[in-house]
């Protein structure tokens, strides 16, 4: 089951393709929205529950944050956490 989720989110999943979505069928827009909710809760068990996971999560965002690409999310989390505490 969670495997077809992730299909059928990841063939949703695009932003023109979302956007399409949203202005011709309000409602299979909501329903995509249900199911990256869904997703999103069911990793966040998997990541509570999954040593495993956890690690291979951390590899994947240890290598992303090697590259240029990463740049701005390492902004704006410096920025997030300084707004934070100060």
């Amino acid at each position: 089951m969670f495997e077809k989720m992730v299909t059928e989110l990841t063939s949703k999943i695009t932003i023109d393709n979302l956007q399409k979505i949203k202005d011709d069928d309000p409602q299979k827009y909501d329903e995509t929205l249900k199911l990256i909710i869904t997703i999103t809760e069911v990793a966040t068990h998997i990541l509570n529950n999954s040593p495993g996971f956890r690690k291979a999560f951390a590899e994947i965002h240890k290598e992303f944050l090697k590259h240029p690409e990463s740049r701005e999310v390492i902004d704006a989390a410096l920025k997030a956490y300084n707004d934070y505490t100060s």
